[in-house]
């Protein structure tokens, strides 16, 4: 982001599915806060456990990418650039899989503000793709985007079982 918001603004809801672990702290300021890594990104996911991502339940995947967007817009925030590359994902001990984390906040930002990077092309309507300004319909346009690529790209098909 390209402004200031302060960690104390920002009270994460209790369903956070990542665990905060510290912060890193340089001359006496934080200049990181340190999470709970995740391993894959969906893309990565999709293409490394294609068994796995198959029984996917992708409607619950997917609402949860859109309750983490609407909770930035509960805030005054929009995202701007969700995509299958910017969506971090784990599995649990018993091998199921982590609720969605959007990663990669760039191009977040308040409502009409001028960002500093563009949208995804392939995840932001065409029209949009070199719009520098932070909207909530980026967002939702891109969760429909996302859903055609699950649906159209990455359809359930025979897999080897020995790939995972």
């Amino acid at each position: 982001m390209a402004h200031v918001v302060g960690l104390g603004s920002i009270i994460l809801p209790d369903l956070a599915p990542i665990r905060y672990l510290g912060c890193r702290i340089r001359r006496g300021r934080i200049t990181a806060i340190v999470l709970e890594s995740l391993k894959w990104t969906l893309y990565s996911y999709a293409h490394e456990r294609p068994s796995k991502f198959v029984g996917l339940d992708k409607e619950a995947f997917l609402a949860g990418v859109e309750s983490a967007f609407k909770y930035l817009h509960s805030l005054g925030l929009a995202h701007n650039d969700i995509n299958p590359h910017n969506i971090m994902m784990g599995e649990t001990d018993d091998g199921g899989v982590c609720s969605p984390v959007l990663i990669d906040f760039d191009s977040c930002g308040l409502f009409g503000e001028q960002t500093h990077t563009g949208r995804t092309r392939g995840f932001a309507d065409a029209e949009d793709v070199e719009e520098f300004v932070s909207l909530k319909r980026h967002d939702e346009f891109s969760l429909g985007r996302l859903r055609e690529w699950w649906d159209e790209e990455h359809e359930p098909k025979e897999v080897d079982a020995d790939e995972d």
